[in-house]
């Protein structure tokens, strides 16, 4: 019969046990790092909407423009790890917003605007571009 040494016996589970351990910690800092980049485009949109509303003049803007982000969709292999959509809503009596698109560049740690477009919001038109 074959003597085992303790040590033989718990370096095995103390592996598993480190194992674990970095394991649920690497998901909880992923999961940090998202909400993290989601709160990175939502501190930078104010300012988008500020640099827009500051090129009209002010009797043509709405009480109190807005935005919306339409769309936020991650991705696990790419070299950006989220894309979001975001409208713009700042004119009062033209039915326009602008469509901003955003991608966050996973080694440059920031977002990126590679979109911007107006569009048509009213109901009488198939295509809602404006060119």
């Amino acid at each position: 019969m074959t003597e085992k040494k303790v040590s033989d016996v718990w370096v095995p589970v103390l592996l598993i046990a480190v194992f674990s351990i970095l394991l649920s910690n690497a998901s909880c800092n992923i999961h940090e790092r998202s909400e993290f980049i989601e709160q990175k485009l939502l501190a930078i949109l104010p300012d988008d909407l500020d640099t827009i509303v500051k090129s009209f003049p002010k009797d043509a803007l709405l009480e109190k423009p807005s935005y919306k982000v339409t769309s936020y969709k991650t991705y696990e292999k790419s070299i950006y790890s989220v894309k979001a959509e975001v409208d713009f809503y700042f004119l009062k009596k033209v039915d326009v917003k602008i469509v901003r698109k955003f991608r966050y560049h996973k080694s440059k740690k920031l977002w990126e605007r590679y979109f911007n477009e107006y569009q048509y919001t009213g109901s009488d038109s198939a295509d809602n571009t404006i060119k």
